[in-house]
């Protein structure tokens, strides 16, 4: 008797330790589909376990009937529940029949004729084709985010499938099953089996909804990836946008201001111009938070910068404003402020512009100040503080949120972002905005930033170029007028072509300094166009590409595939200089000095001779060129450009002899372009006679 009630009370408390998982589980999967169902079925195999242990001590209607129903009720819910999970239909009419044929005959084999041998047989029969429902699901359902739930049921199944059968071949096999020690055994394991199965069924739930969370956590930010990506591409497209007319003003402008005398109106001109760029540099920060987003990294791109003269050129765009309020306007550097730190000057420009026009909005009288300060090494304090009508303290922390404005009358005015973009913007920058104000008693905004020192740089200067020749490749009439226009200014010459096919028809007829190349054509992408082109023509001229899309993954892509420089729209003439000076300056046309070294030595008539022949005598190795070309005759073509280079660095052709070198070095010179050279000894000659006219010589 003691034995039997050890025996019971370890099963008891079985029992509650597995319907307390089985709370668990519902308790922290509630929002998995079928976890009420699954739930439930594993608590009644423990409950069935428990009724079935007092097959010999209670009546035949709970120790038999009760206990093999609720068995029943276990296998039914536990199916129901992995059916509801993986989202298939319930099929009723097979399952109401199966469990009225296994409760007739348990009926029958316990109160007609009774059984113990039928009853296992129907039993078994029953579970295995229970466990087999189940792995059947687990197999057509089968993917590798459920792999780890499905391989712990087939351990599971597996193990219980064949206690089961091996029970039932023992029970045919032997005539005395009671007297066998490994039958006994294994009707012992067979007792024990509901807790196992119950244990370890609540432990592929768990799987089963991890995996399933998982899953949709994957989804989930595949979704936001994919949002992400097109709220990218919707910003770049509305850039593009943006910019295109953006540049239209600012170009246009650029192009009037010399033209005007008046000095009011040349300041109206610059106005537009400065409040054209700094459209330009909100809309490429925007763009640049955009991509942090995306990326997950911060795109902080510190430079040199000349600390003074760049806050007081800041605080100078905002005078105008604060004079019209009676406001005044200073900036304060400490002396040991370094002249020069490094600076991400877009971030840190609408930052301040943001506080200090803040500052001004919301302020009748007084001074608005600018202060930078050194707190410890290498880090600075920027402070704005103004004398206007202050925020009270509970609203500190709410105005930094998104289309929160101050309490006061004034609040009216704004969207209520500026102060949020502010904060975010100082995030990136590694700092927090800080607030300290008293209603009535102005406000004082301030950050720190860590801000490294460098040495004095030299600002890039423009140089004085000869005139050059270049090949506008644009598609969009003002943007061509205005490029046309700056470089007209800078005083060179222009061709424009409006698509990359007509822009490689020139490239092959005629020879150009450099090409400006807008990204977005209607034939072709750019940066594609200009890798097709590399490959087929050579030598091809500095390509410099001009984009509304200020993406930093364009200007990567663009500069690893060996574009010069990418411009951003809208284009600045000052901008286009030093990319001309840089990257269009290397070679001039003719040498004049080089020329005339030679020259000298020769008797006057001899050289006028030679100089009125050079186009005929030009023209036969030209043609001669063109037949080894025909002939692809690499050797001889190779040979040909060194003699045409080589009568080219004579004169003083600097550029034809440069090309044809570089021609006959090139693995495949066979693509030379005749039209090219042509293009260059016709423009080298007129140099040289336009020189001459000048000198006078002859």
């Amino acid at each position: 008797m003691l034995a039997y009630l050890l025996d019971s009370f370890t099963m008891l408390v079985l029992c509650v330790l597995c319907l307390f998982f089985c709370w668990l589980l519902y308790r922290s999967n509630r929002s998995i589909p079928g976890v009420v169902a699954w739930s439930l079925g594993t608590a009644c195999f423990a409950i069935a376990l428990i009724a079935s242990s007092t097959l010999y001590v209670a009546p035949k209607w709970f120790g038999v009937i009760t206990s093999n129903h609720l068995f029943a009720a276990a296998m039914v819910l536990q199916l129901v529940g992995l059916l509801t999970f993986f989202s298939r239909p319930l099929y009723r009419a097979p399952v109401i029949v199966g469990l009225i044929c296994y409760s007739l005959l348990f009926f029958y084999f316990t109160y007609v004729e009774p059984s113990l041998a039928a009853r296992i047989i129907v039993f078994s029969l029953n579970y295995i084709i229970y466990l087999g429902c189940l792995a059947y699901l687990f197999v057509t359902r089968r993917t590798p985010h459920y792999r780890a739930a499905a391989s712990l049921y087939y351990v599971i199944a597996g193990t219980a499938i064949g206690l089961m059968l091996y029970r039932l071949w023992a029970l045919f096999a032997q005539s005395s099953q009671r007297g066998d020690q490994l039958y006994d055994i294994l009707v012992q394991l067979i007792h024990g089996l509901p807790f196992f199965i119950s244990f370890a069924m609540v432990v592929v739930f768990f799987l089963l909804s991890n995996e399933r969370n998982y899953l949709q956590i994957q989804q989930l930010q595949q979704a936001a990836n994919q949002q992400a990506e097109s709220k990218k591409h919707l910003l770049a497209f509305l850039s593009h946008e943006f910019r295109t007319p953006l540049n239209a003003i600012v170009g246009t402008a650029q192009l009037l201001a010399p033209q005007l005398e008046n000095k009011t109106q040349q300041a109206a001109i610059e106005r537009i111009t400065s409040a054209g760029m700094e459209l330009s540099a909100i809309n490429q920060l925007i763009l640049r938070q955009a991509e942090v987003e995306h990326v997950g990294e911060q795109l902080i791109k510190p430079q040199p910068t000349q600390v003074k003269d760049w806050l007081e050129e800041l605080v100078a765009n905002h005078r105008d404003s604060a004079h019209k309020k009676g406001l005044r306007l200073s900036v304060t550097l400490a002396e040991t402020i370094p002249q020069w730190l490094m600076i991400d000057v877009t971030y840190l420009r609408h930052v301040l512009n943001n506080l200090i026009g803040n500052a001004i909005k919301y302020s009748d009288q007084g001074e608005v100040n600018l202060t930078v300060v050194p707190t410890t090494a290498n880090h600075y304090r920027f402070s704005v503080t103004d004398q206007g009508a202050g925020i009270p303290e509970d609203e500190h922390v709410s105005i930094l949120a998104p289309f929160n404005r101050a309490w006061h009358g004034l609040s009216q005015i704004g969207s209520g972002l500026g102060l949020a973009l502010v904060q975010q913007f100082l995030q990136s920058l590694g700092s927090n905005l800080k607030l300290q104000s008293s209603e009535g008693k102005g406000s004082v905004f301030s950050f720190e930033l860590e801000l490294a020192t460098c040495e004095s740089q030299a600002i890039p200067q423009a140089e004085h170029l000869q005139p050059l020749h270049l090949l506008i490749v644009e598609d969009i009439e003002i943007n061509q007028h205005v490029a046309q226009g700056l470089l007209r200014k800078l005083g060179h010459s222009s061709q424009t072509v409006t698509s990359l096919s007509e822009a490689k028809q020139l490239l092959r007829q005629h020879y150009f300094d450099g090409v400006l190349l807008d990204l977005n054509l209607a034939d072709g992408n750019g940066i594609d166009t200009f890798i097709d082109l590399k490959q087929e023509y050579r030598p091809l001229p500095p390509v410099i590409l001009v984009t509304a899309n200020v993406s930093q993954q364009i200007e990567t892509e663009a500069l690893q595939a060996g574009i010069v420089q990418v411009l951003h729209k809208p284009l600045i003439r000052e901008d286009l200089a030093l990319a001309l000076t840089h990257h269009c300056n290397s070679l001039t046309l003719f040498d004049a000095e080089q020329f005339w070294q030679i020259a000298h030595f020769l008797p006057a008539q001899l050289r006028n001779d030679k100089m009125a022949n050079l186009g005929d005598e030009f023209e036969r190795l030209l043609h001669a060129l063109l037949a080894f070309q025909r002939q692809d005759d690499t050797q001889q073509l190779k040979q040909q450009l060194h003699k045409i280079g080589s009568k080219a660095a004579t004169l003083g052709f600097v550029k034809l002899a440069a090309c044809c070198e570089q021609l006959s070095q090139s693995d495949a010179p066979q693509s030379v372009l005749i039209d090219v050279l042509q293009d260059l000894v016709d423009n080298s000659i007129e140099a040289l006679q336009q020189q001459r006219e000048e000198q006078h010589y002859g």
